[in-house]
């Protein structure tokens, strides 16, 4: 498995991790997000560009500048935006969550690949419950589908888990909500990677 980069901070009322790696061979990766706060609430986004190497890395930078710029509008008209400023590229799957802790619910919107999952633990004998972004098919940059957010309550002691399609899928079944963000992080990218292909993992806790 290729090398990979561990970050970790706060944001808002949000803990959050994040572990990545590129292709093998290369220095950058399409694979990026961003985390950023606004009157509205604290922005979650994963952006996987098509392709590897340094031009989808240069339209993962272009996509996070436009996210950066809307990060008080809803996901969906986040979405909306990127996508005019991705087109003649070749394009991006993104994810975009909005954490409104005061009215206890977030707000996501999702096109192409990019899974999130909000996993709650589950008592002594139930399983984690498991929510999942609603993905719609697509490309920002290229083909984008109507939009429209989705809402969920906040649960209680919930995790977020996003990943690009460097993780395997299996990764929200093997996702324990109890483990420290930065651990759960790793141990995912750890356990799950793809060692063909750009891959990152961001888990997100509201405090």
């Amino acid at each position: 498995m290729h090398e990979a980069a561990l970050l970790h901070g706060w944001c808002g009322a949000l803990e959050w991790a994040v572990c990545a790696s590129a292709y093998p061979g290369q220095q950058r990766s399409g694979d990026d997000h961003l985390i950023s706060h606004s009157d509205a609430g604290t922005v979650v986004a994963v952006v996987d560009a098509l392709g590897h190497g340094d031009e989808a890395a240069d339209v993962a930078e272009l996509a996070l500048v436009s996210l950066r710029q809307t990060v008080g509008r809803s996901p969906a008209a986040a979405l909306t935006a990127c996508h005019a400023a991705l087109r003649g590229s070749r394009g991006a799957a993104i994810t975009v969550v909005q954490f409104q802790p005061d009215l206890h619910r977030l707000l996501w919107a999702a096109v192409g690949n990019v899974d999130a999952a909000v996993i709650q633990p589950g008592s002594r004998r139930g399983s984690p419950k498991r929510w999942w972004a609603p993905l719609r098919g697509g490309v920002v940059g290229d083909r984008l589908p109507p939009l429209r957010d989705s809402r969920l309550p906040l649960p209680d002691r919930g995790v977020l888990v996003a990943a690009t399609d460097g993780i395997a899928t299996a990764f929200a079944d093997a996702a324990d909500p109890s483990l420290p963000v930065d651990r759960l992080a790793r141990r995912l990218h750890e356990d799950h990677a793809r060692s063909d292909d750009d891959a990152l993992v961001l888990v997100a806790r509201c405090c």
